[in-house]
């Protein structure tokens, strides 16, 4: 049992006051800060890569590398496409945001120079499951395209959506990324961006002014009077900066 006759209860009151008011600073930051987050825009992970499927040229102007695409889809047999600079383009967009959309549109665009044009001769998408669905313009070899529009249904949080597009590039000239255009208010992001990363920081902040108050009461107290309470101060210290990083790691995990 501990003897609470002598204790200076000044500081026990002073730290009191100075938690209850920490606790409506850090609960009106976390406020503030759910607000924000909730009504920011939402990131939506992208990544393109690109890459040719035509093989080196020769130095020679009269030896020419063709690429030939056989479409085996028609009814009547197949259909051979030959073209000099043929490129694959991948296009990844996962929604790493905290909110489901009903619908997601989007566009590709390659640029539109006259002078020299990309076309968008063929393209595909993986979808996450069944029951999800992307609507895009309709392109084939005999009706090709520089610029897609997109419409994802649903784009949930977590989803992700894989699109490759068979692109003819102009001559002697490398394909370029398309540009990922949006009317919705989201903003794009790496895909491997960890968006999360920081986003339990307030109940850190929370978790260690509650340590930082007990702390304060038992010093007030029991310091000065038994060096196993100071031991107890030290172990609860340790557990909470433990049980915030493993719980910050598990967030980030989860994202």
């Amino acid at each position: 049992m501990f003897d609470f006759s002598d204790v200076n209860w000044a500081p026990v009151i002073i730290a009191a006051i100075l938690a209850f008011l920490g606790g409506d600073v850090v609960g009106a930051f976390i406020t503030l800060y759910w607000q924000n987050r909730n009504g920011a825009k939402q990131p939506i992970g992208k990544s393109v890569s690109v890459f040719s499927l035509s093989p080196k040229k020769f130095d020679t102007p009269s030896i020419e590398t063709i690429v030939t695409i056989r479409d085996r889809r028609g009814a009547e047999g197949y259909k051979d496409h030959a073209y000099e600079n043929l490129y694959v383009t991948n296009i990844t967009l996962v929604n790493k945001g905290n909110k489901d959309l009903a619908n997601f549109e989007f566009g590709i665009d390659f640029p539109l120079d006259k002078n020299s044009k990309y076309q968008v001769v063929y393209l595909e998408c993986e979808v996450p499951t069944r029951k999800h669905s992307a609507d895009f313009t309709q392109v084939d070899f005999t009706k090709s395209t520089e610029i897609i529009d997109v419409n994802l249904k649903p784009f949930n949080r977590k989803d992700q959506y894989e699109f490759k597009l068979l692109v003819v590039a102009p001559s002697n000239q490398q394909a370029v990324e398309p540009k990922i255009i949006t009317g919705e208010p989201v903003k794009f992001v790496d895909v491997a961006e960890n968006v999360g990363k920081f986003a339990t920081l307030p109940l850190f902040i929370f978790s260690a002014g509650i340590v930082a108050y007990i702390v304060n009461l038992v010093s007030a107290q029991l310091v000065t009077q038994s060096p196993v309470a100071a031991l107890l101060g030290l172990g609860i210290i340790l557990i909470a900066v433990i049980t915030a990083l493993v719980y910050l790691e598990s967030d980030s995990r989860r994202r």
